[in-house]
């Protein structure tokens, strides 16, 4: 029926009382994938008139199960929760828990992942800035040698493009500030 992942009756005296405490790196109980996770639990409720049966399913989610879990309890909910007068009131509770547990994982693993995708850029920005003047600053004789010579400042900076591994642009304004000297 369902592989791995803390099932009903499953409590962790440990889970987090916000979403804020509950985003964590580390791997999902539900696939094992590593990354960002969040707990979160999840329960439906089968009415049959004079009886009821739940399910509740609780635990570190990745941003995929998370989903797959909520569409699995909650498509259980609307279909088969509402027969009965026990099952109908604990049917709207449980949909309003699952939602709400759906919307603060989603909005807390959808921020991680734009915060982590931010921070990457600005370091990615940093390093082509700092190590781009730092890289070519070793082929400064070179460069000059080569402007001496008489090759145009184009040519030794796709050059340099390749020997230092620094970008075109950064590369060009480099050269072209040698060349200002040189003149």
């Amino acid at each position: 029926m369902h592989a791995g992942g803390p099932r009903e009756g499953l409590t962790n005296a440990s889970a987090p009382s916000t979403f804020v405490d509950a985003m964590a790196r580390g791997s999902c109980e539900f696939c094992a994938r590593p990354g960002a996770t969040v707990h979160a639990t999840f329960s439906r409720n089968i009415g049959m008139l004079i009886m009821r049966q739940t399910e509740t399913v609780s635990g570190r989610h990745c941003a995929r199960c998370l989903v797959q879990n909520f569409g699995r309890m909650q498509g259980l909910n609307m279909l088969l929760g509402w027969w009965g007068t026990i099952s109908f009131v604990m049917t709207l509770f449980f949909s309003g828990s699952n939602v709400f547990h759906l919307v603060s994982g989603g909005a807390a693993l959808w921020s991680d992942a734009a915060s982590k995708a931010s921070r990457e850029a600005a370091l990615t920005r940093h390093r082509e800035s700092v190590d781009a003047g730092a890289e070519l600053a070793r082929f400064r004789h070179t460069i000059r040698m080569r402007l001496r010579r008489g090759e145009t400042a184009g040519v030794i900076a796709r050059d340099m493009v390749d020997a230092a591994n620094v970008p075109l642009e950064k590369a060009d304004a480099f050269v072209a500030e040698i060349a200002r000297a040189e003149a």
